[in-house]
């Protein structure tokens, strides 16, 4: 749904979860890897606070993780 992008809503869901995660677990790191092309994910989890590691999956995935404080 085009009409929904550049509107901020997958950075407050994805913060949500963050929060969520750490205060509801005893988790200290959230892993995850989307796809090197979907550049608008990476993006947003980037601004979340998510670090590339590495590319796995011959190059098709990032390996993404945020470190829980």
């Amino acid at each position: 749904m085009p009409n929904l992008f550049n509107k901020g809503i997958g950075t407050n869901m994805v913060t949500d979860f963050i929060k969520f995660i750490s205060k509801g677990t005893d988790a200290n790191i959230i892993i995850l890897d989307p796809e090197v092309s979907n550049y608008r994910a990476v993006r947003c989890y980037e601004k979340c606070g998510f670090m590339k590691v590495k590319k796995i999956n011959d190059g098709n995935n990032w390996l993404m993780e945020h470190r829980i404080r």
